[in-house]
């Protein structure tokens, strides 16, 4: 495991057998998603549900909004004002907060014309980051639905997660390297990637979790155990979709969650997400894997 404070690599740790397998699992992989629902999708109805600047397209200066649900490991969740964190209109930015583990990020805009690579889709996407800290966090939305509806919610998202490991210096502060997979497209999901072996490049493939979830109530506390989850997935260097999430409404209103975490303090530890969608869909026979809730 990758000591949390201090970051060595250690080249007897790694096998070529190790190598290789890391190899393996980056090549069955693509920077499209970390499912295979083609199939499947193709023949649903898909109705699409209005989220409120689903793509990030909208100029912050609409709202001016710097509002956040921090959320205490012990406490209640409350909203404050944070001058740095540029929450986007129509959305509401959250953290897990507990200093010293769990830090606040920043929020801001990102633009295709600075770094096009950040953007799935037009001129934006949005980026939530910590320096040389860890995060849980992302953001939400509140909307509106008919009791007993059937949702499905895809987003789009990557990271950019890069530290100095000593024998890499070659990736350090590289805009377009992430520590584990270099500059390869990757996208695997949680659980498929390789063990943690003690070696610091391959176990940072773990570093970056992102997933996407459904309170099917309408509450906005994201470790509610009312929250659905999807399964989560490691994504690096291009964007990729996360599984989706499918739930049935309980009420009269829905959130969906979009979710960064960071297993460490990496110098780097940027989130980028684009292009949010919303669907109602037909009854169905499969759902994909969920977690109901976390602490």
């Amino acid at each position: 495991m990758i000591d949390r404070e201090t970051i060595m690599f250690n080249p007897m740790r790694t096998s070529t057998a190790f190598l290789i397998l890391i190899a393996i699992v980056l090549a069955m992989v693509g920077s499209r998603g970390c499912t295979d629902q083609d199939a499947r999708d193709a023949a649903l109805v898909l109705e699409p549900i209005a989220i409120e600047n689903g793509d990030f397209e909208a100029d912050w200066g609409d709202e001016e909004n710097h509002s956040v649900l921090v959320v205490p490991v012990s406490g209640d969740p409350y909203i404050a004002q944070i001058g740095n964190i540029f929450t986007p209109p129509g959305w509401v930015t959250w953290f897990i907060h507990a200093p010293g583990s769990w830090d606040q990020p920043e929020v801001r805009d990102a633009h295709r014309s600075v770094d096009p690579s950040r953007v799935h889709s037009g001129d934006k996407a949005i980026l939530l980051f910590t320096f040389s800290r860890r995060h849980d966090g992302g953001f939400y939305q509140t909307v509106d639905v008919i009791p007993g509806t059937r949702l499905r919610l895809t987003a789009w998202a990557h990271a950019w997660s890069n530290t100095g490991l000593d024998g890499y210096e070659w990736c350090k502060d590289v805009g377009d390297c992430s520590c584990g997979v270099g500059f390869d497209a990757a996208c695997i999901l949680q659980g498929d990637a390789p063990p943690l072996s003690g070696d610091p490049w391959s176990d940072a493939i773990q570093n970056f979790v992102f997933s996407v979830g459904i309170d099917p109530t309408g509450g906005t506390n994201p470790t509610a155990s009312t929250v659905v989850w999807g399964r989560g997935a490691h994504i690096y260097n291009a964007h990729a979709q996360p599984p989706a999430i499918e739930v049935v409404t309980e009420g009269e209103s829905a959130t969906v969650f979009l979710r960064s975490t960071t297993a460490w303090a990496f110098k780097h530890n940027d989130a980028y997400f684009d292009d949010v969608e919303l669907y109602t869909i037909p009854h169905s026979t499969y759902l994909p894997f969920v977690l109901k809730g976390s602490d």
